[in-house]
């Protein structure tokens, strides 16, 4: 439940609690919000069912969504009518189970996640009429935009559901929802916004649910369900291959191994069990997402629908992953966690290049128009660098290379907008296209990643390039104020100026957000700054400035700016992704230990275990393993390349076992120099960082 006390106003986390397989295809969350995309809240106690989820955050929305619901008694079929008095404390919700009492109707509802499907069993305890739901309305009955087609098969106690519901999609990809009771039916219908039409055993349409009722009684229904996005065919085999015959308990078993399996290789054996939980919770958060968008075909290898092309594809694929926010430190912890489960994540990335041309910038589950720059490429440049195998870094070098020749469209929803201008003018103008300073930094970020990808291939040429445009954020820095501005195409810079003014030429922050946005260039920032003096003590004032804010061009307070009030922690924003490349700036300016300090500050009071856990939003895993990195002693102070900032560990002491490979040991043993870099093979090769 941490970070699911959350609304549209303000983010303590907004996250769901989800039920799943690691990575898996399809998430189950329980629904009882009010709005669709925040159709959970832990104060709330209207409980409406269990949803079938892809919903990587509520500001992507959710796609190719459906809702169960058993129900004893008169039917009741929109989710305002069905929800039931339960609260989110009563509900029993794991990674690897669900559970609950219905006991307005005497209902004992299981559930257990498989990698495509799920297994429920359903026990009513008074005898009476009975029933289960399916519904792919949008919460508050709000007609959707979605296409769905239901057909019953209540002989078979069988629902064959389509659903093309979100956005980021191509027409012909859909949600092939496949479900049998253990019981045959004695009658069904369909219901939408329009009414209830009993009888009636397939439909076309918007908003669509359904019903099937069941043989009156007391007793155990089991419930099996799987889903797929190649076809109807597709979606029986994986419920024979992953589900049949097995029930909820054996199931949840299986999930629970899974589970315990990944989340087992963190060991912190000297830590209360308070700083275990919070642990084992964080972890479990970087391991949901991206979800496998893959299944096995008929001669078992990998196969999947492209979301962009609507066309079958051979091969894996990924998706529900903003690099924006999770090359910050998802893809460094994997590194660290599961660098045996990395290689195919990867290769799904690469797998969905193939596909649509382009690797992503925010997948759900297409291509998707969100933020700014190409984070992709720290997330393969940091693989090349750590010699993590699976992919070929020339296909990736292939891809990549993309982002720095080939100019795309300002509505694209991936490259590089304004591409053309930035290598005209070495930084994005502002009169150009808003946004233009973080475009400009992340442009630059992105350039030293792909050079070093490039130099791994051996295409010096395109290394030498990238190399030299790295340099780039030295074109919009002020040597006036100190900070990164707005400039014009002519170089005078955008006026007036207020380093407090969110939005214009930047995204989700100011200028005090950006201030540091160079983790590249530790050492280049800290001298163009004046040196480690005049550069610390500017950063310490960004740490003493009050947190206050001008809305600028969003014209309104946004949750971010609220959040970083909140956070109370200067102009530091540990609630957003700008300002986690700040703090290991402290180590470049030759105060280490006041890093370890502020990094020990924001883990205690950013990080509960409270559904109101987080600091803002948690974005896919990045929150957590930016915690859990920082609990080792470790910092992702530049994701894209091999090195670590290290630095006083959060815990006494851990040890990560990754199976087949050597230990490795963290602690506060005497082997640690606070605020050095080193390198991962160097961690690896020593088995760690302090005492084993």
């Amino acid at each position: 439940m941490m970070g699911t006390d959350s609304a549209h106003d303000f983010s303590n986390g907004n996250t769901l609690p989800l039920m799943a397989r690691p990575w898996g295809t399809h998430h189950f969350a329980p629904v009882n919000g009010s709005q669709d995309a925040w159709f959970f809240n832990y104060r709330e106690r209207a409980f409406a069912g269990l949803r079938l989820t892809h919903q990587p955050s509520p500001w992507m929305s959710d796609w190719c969504w459906a809702t169960l619901m058993p129900q004893a008694g008169a039917r009741r079929c929109s989710a305002r009518e069905r929800a039931q008095e339960v609260p989110s404390k009563a509900l029993d919700l794991r990674p690897h189970r669900f559970s609950c009492d219905l006991s307005q109707e005497a209902i004992a509802w299981q559930a257990a996640p498989t990698e495509h499907g799920a297994a429920m069993a359903i026990t009513w305890h008074q005898d009476g009429r009975r029933r289960v739901l399916i519904d792919t309305a949008r919460i508050g009955d709000q007609p959707g935009a979605h296409q769905v087609q239901i057909r019953l098969d209540p002989a078979r106690g069988a629902v064959v559901v389509r659903t093309a519901g979100g956005t980021g999609m191509h027409q012909d990809f859909a949600l092939h929802l496949v479900l049998r009771c253990s019981v045959a039916a004695i009658g069904s219908g369909i219901f939408d916004a329009e009414g209830e039409r009993e009888g009636q055993w397939e439909a076309d349409g918007f908003a669509l649910g359904c019903w099937l009722e069941l043989p009156p009684g007391a007793g155990t229904v089991n419930l099996e369900m799987a889903g797929s996005f190649v076809d109807e065919e597709a979606a029986w085999a994986l419920l024979e291959r992953e589900v049949a015959g097995r029930n909820a308990s054996v199931i949840s078993a299986e999930a629970a191994d899974a589970w315990d399996e990944l989340l087992g290789r963190l060991e912190l054996p000297e830590s209360d069990e308070r700083s275990k939980d919070l642990a084992a919770t964080l972890c479990y958060r970087t391991l949901l997402f991206p979800r496998r968008l893959d299944e096995p075909g008929a001669d078992g290898n990998p196969r999947h629908r492209c979301p962009d092309t609507g066309q079958v594809c051979a091969g894996g694929r990924v998706t529900d992953n903003g690099f924006w926010d999770t090359a910050r430190s998802v893809y460094s912890w994997y590194s660290l966690l599961c660098p045996d489960h990395l290689p195919r994540i990867l290769a799904g990335w690469l797998g969905g290049a193939r596909s649509s041309g382009w690797l992503p910038s925010w997948a759900s589950p297409g291509h998707r128009s969100c933020m700014t720059g190409s984070y992709v490429d720290a997330v393969f440049a940091e693989a090349v660098a750590k010699g993590i195998g699976g992919f070929d870094p020339a296909e990736a070098l292939h891809y990549l290379r993309k982002h720095v020749e080939q100019p795309v469209a300002d509505d694209a929803p991936y490259g590089r907008i304004a591409l053309n201008d930035y290598l005209e003018h070495g930084y994005v103008p502002c009169e150009r296209i808003n946004k233009s300073v973080a475009r400009t930094l992340d442009y630059a970020y992105g350039d030293w990643c792909i050079a070093g990808v490039a130099e791994a291939v051996g295409d010096q040429a395109l290394a030498q390039a990238c190399r030299k445009r790295a340099g780039n954020w030295r074109q919009v820095l002020c040597p006036e104020t100190g900070f990164f501005r707005g400039r014009h195409a002519d170089g005078s810079w955008l006026q007036p100026f207020d380093p407090y003014e969110w939005g214009g030429p930047y995204v989700e922050g100011s200028a005090w957000q950006f201030a540091w946005h160079v983790p590249h260039a530790g050492p280049e920032l800290v001298a163009e700054r004046g040196g480690a003096d005049t550069a610390g003590a500017f950063l310490q004032r960004l740490l003493a400035e009050p947190p206050r804010f001008q809305p600028g061009s969003y014209r309104k307070t946004i949750h971010e700016m609220r959040e970083m009030v909140a956070e109370n922690h200067g102009q530091y924003a540990h609630s957003n992704q700008p300002s986690h490349f700040t703090l290991p700036y402290l180590a470049h300016c030759g105060l280490p230990d006041l890093c370890s300090e502020w990094v020990a500050r924001v883990a205690r009071d950013s990080y509960r275990l409270q559904p109101d856990g987080y600091c803002g939003d948690e974005d896919n895993g990045e929150m957590s393993a930016w915690w859990l990195c920082a609990a080792l002693g470790l910092l992702p102070h530049c994701p894209g390349g091999d090195q670590w900032l290290v630095i006083r560990p959060l815990v006494p002491r851990a040890v990560i076992r990754v199976p087949g490979q050597r230990a490795l040991a963290f602690g506060s043993g005497p082997s640690r120099v606070v605020g050095e870099t080193a390198g991962h093979q160097a961690i690896l090769a020593a088995g760690g960082l302090g005492k084993a």
